[in-house]
């Protein structure tokens, strides 16, 4: 899995720090189930994603916005998606 960052600076500095949520909380549901429960990784995006969505504004927002929660909700994709 290649980590996708953003050529441009702002969504380079958004893409890093949500890649640094994402392993947060992924250490923290990991560091909760050491005991060998396992963890259920499609609740964690689904949460994470529900999250996201809570932080896109309902209303007028500026049009390089869009570009920022595209690559936060990018990067959750990223995480999770399937390596075969």
């Amino acid at each position: 899995m290649k980590i996708q960052i953003p050529d441009e600076p702002t969504h380079m500095v958004t893409a890093i720090v949500a890649y640094a949520g994402i392993a947060k909380r992924l250490y923290v549901e990991l560091e909760k189930h050491a005991d060998g429960n396992t963890v259920d990784l499609d609740a964690i995006k689904a949460d994470l994603l529900n999250e996201a969505k809570k932080a896109v504004p309902h209303g007028d927002f500026a049009k390089d916005e869009v570009g920022l929660y595209h690559t936060i909700f990018q990067a959750i994709e990223t995480v999770f998606e399937s390596v075969d």
